[in-house]
């Protein structure tokens, strides 16, 4: 089970429960110390039912991107550290669904997980609706449309691939990867995809979209975390006119 774990660190646990894809009601961050991912995951599920018991609310679906968190509070083993308030707060409510989603539901975790990591172990933030820090709230089933096409991206350990595709044709738009020498002559790509290479990335696929008429996509990140070279794209993009 340790390989299932992730590796220890200092940790956060960031909330947004929402009653749509794209509303939030509250977020809801706090220090955790040194644990691990599963842990963390575990933690902000925990926390989650907790607010929604304060709110009376007795039928509630989590989800959660950790398929181990899910398993455990679905099979009713979850880690020893919490398994108390689990069994106090379970019976508050009618029904609980847990359920996987393939990737974090939007980038909002990835910007209060960062704030909640300055806070000390144990202190907990509450902000009603959406804070200033939460510029957007994105919708995790993303599907590119003729008026706003998606805009994916692929990364290995090699190259970065992106594409804009209109999901509705099956079509795509247009490209751009380290595939293509034009990219990697401009910069240096002896290190492999980095950061500047990236950048030149979302550049590319910037200027391709506007040469096509192509104003504004739907980004999405393929499940990877929003920060490094996916953010420098997504950055790069916007910088060279693509809105998203």
């Amino acid at each position: 089970m340790a390989q299932h774990l992730g590796a220890l660190g200092k940790k956060a646990l960031e909330l947004l429960p929402g009653i749509t894809l794209t509303t939030c009601l509250v977020v809801i961050i706090k220090g955790l110390g040194t644990v691990n991912n599963y842990e963390a995951e575990c933690e902000a599920i925990l926390e989650s039912l907790i607010w929604a018991q304060e709110n009376t609310w007795n039928k509630i679906w989590i989800e959660s991107d950790s398929s181990d968190a899910i398993h455990a509070f679905s099979s009713d083993h979850v880690p020893w550290k919490i398994r108390t308030k689990w069994n106090t707060t379970k019976h508050s409510f009618i029904s609980i669904r847990f359920s996987q989603i393939w990737r974090e539901g939007n980038f909002s975790a990835d910007e209060a997980s960062k704030k909640g990591n300055s806070l000390p172990s144990g202190v907990k933030e509450v902000y009603s609706g959406r804070p200033n820090f939460i510029t957007r709230v994105e919708d995790p089933q993303v599907e590119g449309t003729p008026e706003r096409p998606r805009l994916c991206v692929f990364r290995s350990n090699k190259h970065i691939y992106v594409q804009v595709i209109d999901d509705s044709k099956m079509h795509t738009l247009a490209a751009a990867s380290t595939m293509q020498k034009a990219i990697t002559e401009e910069v240096d790509y002896s290190s492999g995809p980095t950061i500047e290479v990236a950048k030149k990335i979302g550049e590319a696929i910037a200027k391709s979209c506007l040469e096509k008429g192509i104003t504004k996509v739907a980004f999405d990140r393929g499940g990877y975390p929003y920060h490094g070279r996916v953010e420098a794209i997504a950055d790069a993009a916007r910088e060279n006119g693509l809105q998203f």
